[in-house]
């Protein structure tokens, strides 16, 4: 698998035990090597989405606004109720579409 992701056997090991991330852009790279159907690559990827930990946002270019919002978030992400979650979710989806 390490081979056809073209990563070291190491990497994917940690990806795998959840000492790592999955990087962006894995699962699209696996559903391709696999030949996955596109629910199995949804599915993979619900479950890539499901394992992360921890989120960096890298701020250097940001302004002062983004900076803003983006540490009152992380303040307060642990305090959001399942409304405001499923109205930002629903926020965010919008966005991608």
């Amino acid at each position: 698998m390490a081979k056809l992701l073209e990563v070291s056997a190491a990497f994917l090991s940690a990806v795998e035990t959840g000492k790592k991330s999955v990087p962006e852009g894995m699962v699209g790279e696996i559903g391709k090597a696999l030949k996955l159907k596109n629910e199995q690559v949804a599915r993979l990827k619900q479950a890539a989405a499901a394992s992360v930990i921890s989120v960096r946002i890298e701020l250097r270019e940001a302004d002062t606004e983004a900076r803003e919002l983006a540490v009152g978030f992380a303040r307060r992400f642990h305090d959001l109720t399942e409304n405001q979650k499923q109205v930002l979710q629903k926020l965010l989806s919008d966005k991608a579409s």
